[in-house]
């Protein structure tokens, strides 16, 4: 966006911080931190936001700003708050320098609740802390006008997280600019602009239809809709006098945002070709074995006991008689919303979001070539999408943006030049519906699809199809605008037409769609290759990740898990050796606290060599006695490389053996006999 800066966060922990996810742990930690997909604590964007939000309002009152300048720059909640050049978009903090293994991100601690100076009866529990010293980065993208007031409100924040009343989430918060590059694509005009993006932050993209009480569920693809606007909106505030000029050509059906779907990790050597992808076609059966697969699209036979619907996920390529398909990777978040001001009810509700990582692929068809230099450059490299955006919602990439001859998919169909016969397959690509001729939805009107394909008459011989509703919400008059009810994405049509209709009729309807809110995405058709269709009878399943990657992270988790039973295992042998030192939980608990302060120090041992000294010399003989052997054990691991210490392969520093030995004296505190001194 024009006038637009990018500053870095980074958030180093002065003290253990809990920033808490609202679940808790059966059998462990009653108060547990957010974890993303690999088990690393991070810090949400909607966090990120309200202690921003709560700084720069105590920065305005010190300096004397009005109170309409925060409302700007953050926001109000509702469908009505509208986007401005003004508005912050903020990202979640993740952790820098990640440790090997997650757990030593981690430290539990236990708290009880006093009455009268003594223990409440059963108010033990026990809260899971990240440790003090790990550093979180991330972005923070606001106007060019607000940039040192922005940086002046984060430098402020130095709290964060839960139980910072009791001295948890001290934080140090510094800043930097980060240099963008070029943010525009240069297309040539064409017909059709092809587009392949990638998910920076979890996308939200809410489906009103399947979300039910307090749980909201999401789309498994970016809506064309959401693209449109996107598109349009770049396009106002960076070049508003063209924008003036055409913008009743953009938002006519002469411009068509089809939807954007999610396609697996391209291989490195091809991330320019773009991939044939559909909606999994609806109708397929199967045995309950998965191994024989059949349409009732093309089979007319009743489907009895032994077969049942067939899992496709909800997109596919097709491959001589294989369909392989797949579906987004969706992830759950548990957010809570509060009251108004003056109460204190809060909401729990639970979201679910496509995870970041993922790449999509979408295409834009326009009537009028000349336009597509500009659609492409309000395409820029860095988009947001979706709901909650500036709450760490949203931000993907745009990695590719090209002229093409036509979608990838409509090779699945025919070409000029095939033998074409009165029979079809319809294949929804997005959802679609027809209007009479009172301009209602009437989902498929025989009689206009006979005309569009240029035959005397056209029946539906059989259909699998789903119905869903698509809505939208007016921000001119406020209010939502009501809902058609459509064909759902993957609905299959068998068409029976009097006579064969021509391959440029079939191409033309591909190209405008069918019906209504075309220029939205809706309305997308295919009509599949009979033999394509009718030949498949195996299936595959893919996984989004790179190939590459996806082994790359299984021997990652492999190699995590050779090295905790290590741990774990010596944990456990030691232990026996530390139970015949005749030291005291306390005793135990205090050498404890002291690793772990010199792990918060950097590895610096100088106050846990003091602490021995002063017990091993100037305590007497009979107590430097009881800490000789601990003392002995001690010196070994922090003199012997971790390599030696677990006989495994690891990677070895002075803090990463301290935490070996907080491991120990935790497990051994625990497992001492009840009523030992």
């Amino acid at each position: 966006m024009s006038g637009q800066v990018i500053l870095k966060i980074t958030m180093r922990l002065l003290s253990d911080a809990i920033f808490g996810s609202g679940f808790s742990t059966p059998g462990g930690d009653d108060i547990g931190v957010y974890q993303d997909s690999d088990g690393y604590p991070y810090l949400k964007g909607s966090t990120l936001k309200g202690l921003l939000l709560e700084s720069m309002e105590n920065l305005s009152a010190w300096e004397g700003r009005a109170k309409s300048d925060v409302k700007t720059m953050m926001g109000v909640e509702g469908w009505e708050g509208e986007s401005s050049e003004r508005r912050i978009h903020v990202s979640s903090l993740r952790l820098e320098n990640r440790p090997r293994i997650p757990e030593d991100c981690y430290t539990s601690r236990v708290f009880t609740a006093l009455e009268n100076g003594v223990v409440k009866d059963k108010t033990l529990r026990s809260a899971m802390c990240i440790r003090s010293g790990l550093c979180f980065s991330g972005e923070v993208e606001c106007a060019g006008q607000d940039e040192t007031f922005v940086k002046e409100a984060l430098c402020c924040i130095k709290w964060a997280g839960t139980l910072r009343h009791r001295g948890f989430g001290q934080v140090k918060v510094t800043t930097e600019p980060v240099k963008e590059k070029n943010t525009s694509f240069a297309v040539e005009p064409c017909t059709c602009i092809w587009y392949r993006m990638k998910t920076q932050l979890p996308l939200m993209l809410v489906n009103l239809q399947k979300s039910r009480g307090n749980q909201m569920e999401t789309r498994g693809y970016v809506p064309g809709s959401s693209i449109r606007g996107m598109v349009i909106e770049n396009l106002s505030r960076q070049e508003p006098e063209w924008f003036e000029g055409q913008k009743e050509r953009l938002l006519s059906g002469k411009v068509r945002f089809l939807n954007a779907v999610p396609i697996p990790a391209p291989d490195k050597n091809h991330q320019d070709v773009p991939q044939a992808v559909i909606p999994s076609p609806m109708g397929f059966y199967e045995d309950k074995a998965e191994t024989v697969l059949t349409s009732v699209i093309i089979r007319d036979v009743d489907f009895s006991g032994g077969e049942k619907r067939a899992k496709l996920g909800e997109f596919c390529s097709l491959s001589q008689n294989v369909i392989s398909y797949w579906s987004a990777d969706a992830e759950s978040r548990l957010r809570i919303q509060c009251s108004k001001k003056g109460t204190a009810d809060t909401e729990m509700f639970q979201t679910r979001c496509l995870g970041e990582g993922q790449y999509f692929e979408g295409y834009i068809l326009l009537d009028d070539p000349a336009l597509a230099p500009a659609i492409a450059r309000g395409l820029s490299k860095t988009v947001w999408l979706g709901a909650d955006r500036y709450e760490g919602f949203g931000k993907c990439l745009v990695t590719h943006c090209q002229a093409a001859e036509a979608p990838a998919w409509v090779q699945y169909g025919y070409q000029d030049g095939d033998e074409i016969d009165r029979d079809f397959y319809l294949l929804a690509l997005a959802p679609f519906t027809m209007s009479n001729g009172l301009g209602a939805p009437c989902g498929i009107d025989e009689a206009a699809l006979a005309s569009l394909m240029g035959v005397q008459e056209v029946k539906i011989e059989y259909a699998s199809t789903s119905l869903c509703e698509q809505g939208s919400f007016n921000r001119t008059w406020h209010c939502r605008t009501p809902a058609a009810v459509m064909y759902d994405k993957g609905s299959v049509f068998h068409i029976r037409c009097s006579e064969a209709p021509a391959w440029e009729k079939l191409r033309q309807l591909q190209q405008r769609g069918i019906g209504m809110r075309r220029s939205e995405g809706f309305g997308q058709i295919l009509f599949l290759r009979k033999s394509l269709l009718e030949g498949i009878s195996q299936k595959q399943e893919l996984s989004l990740e790179n190939a590459s990657e996806k082994q790359a992270k299984q021997e990652s988790s492999r190699k995590q898990a050779q090295i905790r039973r290590a741990a774990y295992g010596w944990v456990m042998e030691t232990e026996k050796q530390v139970q015949h030192f005749g030291l005291s939980k306390s005793q135990l608990g205090t050498v404890q606290a002291l690793c772990e302060k010199a792990i918060s120090q950097k590895g610096d041992t100088k106050e846990l060599e003091t602490f021995f000294e002063k017990n091993l010399e100037k305590r007497g003989v009979r107590h430097g006695d009881k800490f000789t052997s601990l003392d002995a054990l001690l010196r070994q691991v922090l003199e012997t490389r971790l390599t030696d210490t677990l006989q495994t392969d690891c990677e070895d520093s002075m803090e990463a053996r301290l935490r070996l030995l907080c491991l120990l004296f935790n497990y051994s505190r625990k497992t001492q006999k009840e009523g030992k001194a």
